[in-house]
């Protein structure tokens, strides 16, 4: 869980891991960690001495003053603001945590976040268009979801491409009967593990472990549904074409979008018959070939 800021931080210390600290240096920090200055990972210190802050240098700890600019480098400590997603009081709140937090919860109480410590990593499609929402689809989940993605949203494998997959999910669930939530899980989630926009073939199971971790509290599926979305996460650059129709919807629903690398999807290495259906292939070529001019020039999907 993230940590508040207030106006008496004034350090943020990075919690090494125990089993690699000193005795002393687990003495000096045990005696001053709090259950409300501290998630674990994060610490922060209000009004420390001259001689706390030179024992925190001496023992090996990593930190920074919290105004100094140096701050916005650090990963593992980014000061965000965030909105509460309920109607309760405060709506906002300044927290403190790593770039990439497991859980964007606070206090039992889930956020997104409304602006951050680095605007150049901000996308600018945090979100300018936002999809017909449903249980899985939010605001909240899409912005989760942008912020696991370490890549440029503009090239092929970002925002616009998942908006497309699930455009493409949606109508193909609809016409196989197929489970919606697992594809629209799928749509948002199969390629926020890439690390470059050619080569990795990883980061289909490095999906699966991230949606491993989403569940329960960003999403509720039962056993089944999170199987067939592991099955679908992970196999979804691989050509398969057998499977349950829900899996096989999910990796239609990407190969329909192919179009926007200049291939066009052929009808025999897709895996439903409704994919292969002459009209929605030339829907979805036309909207990955052509569409994509049209958002960097508008910044605005086209459905």
């Amino acid at each position: 869980m993230p940590v508040r800021d207030n106006a008496d931080v004034k350090l943020i210390v990075r919690i090494t891991d125990a089993e690699q600290m000193r005795d002393q240096a687990k003495r000096f920090m045990n005696k001053r960690l709090r259950p409300d200055n501290n998630d674990g990972d994060i610490w922060v210190l209000q009004s420390p001495t001259a001689v706390e802050t030179a024992a925190l240098k001496s023992l090996g700890f990593e930190f920074f003053l919290k105004n100094e600019p140096t701050h916005k480098d650090k990963s593992w400590a980014v000061q965000r603001v965030v909105k509460f997603l309920d109607e309760k009081e405060p709506q906002e709140m300044i927290l403190w945590m790593s770039d990439a937090p497991a859980s964007y919860e606070f206090a039992g109480r889930k956020f997104a976040v409304v602006n951050s410590q680095e605007p150049e990593k901000q996308s600018v499609l945090l979100p300018v268009y936002t999809p017909t929402s449903s249980e899985v689809v939010t605001q909240a989940f899409i912005e989760h979801c942008c912020h696991a993605y370490k890549m440029d949203h503009d090239g092929f494998h970002g925002f616009y491409h998942w908006m497309r997959v699930l455009q493409n999910g949606r109508q193909l669930a609809k016409a196989e009967n197929a489970n919606i939530k697992v594809v629209e899980l799928f749509s948002l989630l199969h390629d926020t593990q890439r690390r470059n926009e050619n080569y990795d073939p990883e980061h289909g199971m490095r999906a699966a472990q991230f949606a491993r971790t989403l569940r329960g509290s960003w999403f509720d599926v039962t056993d089944t549904e999170m199987e067939l979305l592991s099955e679908a996460l992970i196999h979804h650059s691989e050509g398969y074409t057998d499977g349950d129709v829900t899996v096989r919807v999910c990796w239609d629903a990407d190969r329909l979008d192919l179009g926007r690398v200049g291939i066009e999807p052929k009808p025999d290495k897709l895996c439903t018959v409704s994919a292969r259906d002459p009209n929605i292939l030339f829907w979805a070529n036309a909207r990955a070939g052509t569409v994509r001019q049209n958002e960097l020039e508008t910044g605005r999907v086209v459905s």
